[in-house]
């Protein structure tokens, strides 16, 4: 199964929630207790293991703060 990890860039963000509002998984939480240099709520990625890659958080962030890949899958080592 394909895992996907989502990286938030704080230099972009300006915590305007929409990542966690359209995240249909609810993989991402604005927290409020952490910000960015500028003062701004960062989102966190709570639940990554639920995510699914949709891309939903990235193409709804006005900011273009997010980045959604997917993570190799180790190789399969056969039994001799």
């Amino acid at each position: 199964m394909t895992r996907y990890k989502v990286l938030i860039n704080e230099k972009f963000c300006r915590g305007c929630g929409y990542c966690e509002k359209f995240c249909y998984r609810r993989c991402i939480e604005v927290l409020r207790d952490k910000f960015t240099s500028e003062g701004y709520p960062v989102p966190t990625v709570t639940k990554p293991e639920l995510c699914k890659g949709c891309e939903f958080c990235l193409w709804m962030c006005p900011h273009f703060a997010i980045e959604v890949f997917a993570e190799a899958k180790p190789e399969a080592v056969e039994a001799s």
